[in-house]
């Protein structure tokens, strides 16, 4: 009986790179169809390792150049590639939330890239706050430069912050309207909690006027300001009210009318002769004329 004997070429082994190594990167992976397959790799001609993912002394640099070694059976193959820079790849400010102070700037990033923040052209050391919340000492009307650097590129985004004098918030449990200075052509609104007690759209130059009911002593009030990505936040706790103290002039028989000085804004004020009613009014600045019968 005749046998047929049949004989198999072992192919070379083929592989690919799990993720094309960029400037930048300190590790390299390799995946293959191949059985028993071995890796030895060299940048530069250099051995760094014989794994399937490995650790890289150093960073890859643009220009470097990788040698893989891969062997199975008697079989072998050496391809080598040539390393490239890669610039930034995604860079967005997602929010900022200013203070008179600071400004705390969130951003989404290649967080390959080196970050880095500029305040009117000079760099600046930003605190984290999170992987993507960083805090910047940029005061409202200075210029922020966020920077995203990778392999010799860059990538910008600039933020001209609004310039305004914000105003600290105070609040007492008999006030009816807040004035004060936020975002310019922002939305506003003060929340006690996760209820609103007041809402307002500010003027080109930051002013806003609310009117909201009296809130109790110890409330909790947070103020937003928003416009866009910019943000002012602020909190307060609710006091209470001051004790009215005031002076007035001293009127004759032929005085049609007197001087009130108040240490407050609200109110009302009343003029009697005995228990005759004579004048009221209210309140609405801290000097303020009173008519009334001679």
């Amino acid at each position: 009986m005749e046998k047929e004997l049949v004989v198999f070429e072992r192919a070379e082994p083929t592989f690919t790179f799990q993720v094309t190594p960029n400037a930048g990167d300190t590790t390299l992976s390799y995946v293959s169809t191949a059985k028993d397959i071995t890796y030895k790799t060299y940048v530069n001609d250099v051995f760094v390792g014989d794994c399937c993912t490995l650790t890289l002394p150093k960073a890859l640099q643009d220009g470097d150049v990788t040698r893989t070694v891969a062997t199975t059976g008697d079989r072998s193959t050496t391809p080598e590639h040539c390393v490239v820079a890669v610039g930034p790849t995604i860079l967005q400010v997602t929010n900022v939330a200013m203070t008179a102070t600071h400004t705390v700037v969130s951003v989404r990033r290649d967080v390959k890239a080196d970050l880095q923040f500029y305040i009117n052209g000079k760099r600046t050391t930003a605190t984290p706050v999170s992987s993507t919340r960083f805090t910047v000492p940029a005061r409202p009307g200075e210029i922020v430069l966020v920077r995203l650097v990778r392999g010799g590129q860059k990538l910008d985004m600039r933020l001209a912050l609004p310039k305004v004098t914000f105003s600290n918030i105070h609040l007492h449990d008999e006030q009816k309207t807040w004035i004060g200075m936020v975002l310019p052509n922002s939305s506003v609104t003060l929340q006690n909690g996760s209820t609103r007690i007041a809402s307002g759209k500010s003027s080109s130059t930051g002013r806003v006027v609310m009117n909201l009911a009296p809130q109790p002593i110890k409330s909790k009030v947070t103020l937003v300001s928003k416009r866009g990505v910019y943000r002012f936040i602020q909190t307060v706790y609710v006091k209470a009210g001051l004790t009215p103290k005031f002076t007035v002039t001293t009127p004759t028989s032929s005085s049609r009318s007197v001087t009130v000085n108040t240490n407050i804004d609200y109110g009302k004020v009343t003029i009697h002769r005995g228990s005759t009613l004579l004048a009221s009014k209210t309140v609405t600045s801290k000097s303020m004329s009173v008519s009334m019968a001679a």
